[in-house]
Formats: structure tokens, C-alpha cells, sequence
């Protein structure tokens, strides 16, 4: 069974290493955007187990995009701080079942 992942953030360099690191394992279908809107294109088209946003999106994109992916919803919420940085101000208030940091280490990301 695959499990469909989707990874939204601006680096296409970031989104293809960790596309490439979960589908090299042959257990992960990986979709990545670039931006806020493309994220809420693919979840209204796809039903993803794992949601991966990047506080590098556009705009205030990681923040409302938690917020909407987060409300009902069995999908499990991976988001990337900035500065790496749980507790930095724009993450108050925001649920996920994870923090990833960038750079990420491979065993964390799994």
C-alpha cells in the first residue's frame, strides 16, 4: 500500500530531495507544489495521508494553510518552522503532528 504525501514549499531543490527520499523507499507517492494556491488545487483533487509545508511559502501560506488542512481532517500535518523554530511567534496556535528542519535528516524525515 502507497501512502500519497504532499509537499508544498517554494525550493524545488528541497521538494525533489525529499520526494526522491521517500520514493526511493517504494512505499511513498509524492506530490510537490511551489505555492499556497497549488497546495489547495492538489488537496481538493487528492486525498494525501501527510501534508509537508514549508514556512517558506508565499506569503502568509504556511500559517492559513495549517489552519485550513488542519480543521477535521485525518491528515497528518508535517510543517517547517522558521528559523527552525517551533516556538518562533508564526507558529502559535498552529496543530501538526510534526516539525521537520531544514536541512532534514533522513531518519527524521521517515
Amino acid at each position: 500500500m502507497s501512502f500519497y504525501i504532499l509537499v508544498a514549499t517554494p525550493t524545488a531543490a528541497f521538494g525533489d530531495l525529499i520526494r526522491n527520499s521517500l520514493e526511493d523507499l517504494g512505499r511513498y507517492c509524492v506530490e510537490v507544489v511551489s505555492t499556497a494556491a497549488e497546495a489547495r488545487s492538489a488537496v481538493r483533487q487528492n486525498a494525501y495521508a501527510v501534508i509537508i509545508l514549508d514556512n517558506d511559502l508565499d506569503g502568509s501560506g504556511m500559517p492559513d494553510l495549517a489552519r485550513e488542512f488542519g480543521k477535521g481532517s485525518e491528515t497528518k500535518l508535517v510543517l517547517i518552522p522558521p528559523l527552525n523554530d517551533p516556538s518562533h511567534p508564526v507558529m502559535e496556535g498552529l496543530r501538526c503532528s510534526a516539525y521537520l528542519r531544514k536541512p532534514f535528516y533522513l531518519p527524521d524525515l521517515l
